[in-house]
């Protein structure tokens, strides 16, 4: 089944601060993460550049990992219904943004 993630309802809910990129951001990866785990959008890769962006910049505004998967799920789920992401897809792009674009991410576990 093709899933794909619509990222316009998580970007209209984050910050759209201009953030430089931290000295180890490898877009690359994470967008060869998202798209191994079958994670793609309609609109292209910069949407999804722009949620990872995003989600780092809710976790230094101090969100949790967990209440940053839980809302990627549901903007899925509103925008795509059971087209959109499932949980394990959900965790994939909260842990692939922590890992490949966020310059200070906090513990997994949090």
């Amino acid at each position: 089944m093709h899933r794909a993630l619509v990222a316009l309802g998580f970007a209209a809910a984050t910050s759209l601060l201009a953030l430089a990129a931290p000295a180890h951001a490898d877009e690359a990866s994470y967008l060869n993460h998202l798209h191994n785990a079958g994670i793609i959008s309609p609109d292209g890769d910069a949407i999804l550049l722009q949620v990872g962006w995003g989600i780092c910049t809710q976790l230094a505004n101090g969100a949790s990992p967990d209440q940053l998967r839980a809302q990627a799920l549901y903007n899925s789920d509103t925008g795509e219904g059971s087209s959109g992401i499932d949980p394990e897809q959900a965790d994939d792009v909260v842990n692939y943004a922590m890992a490949d674009l966020c310059p200070n991410p906090p513990p997994q576990g949090s």
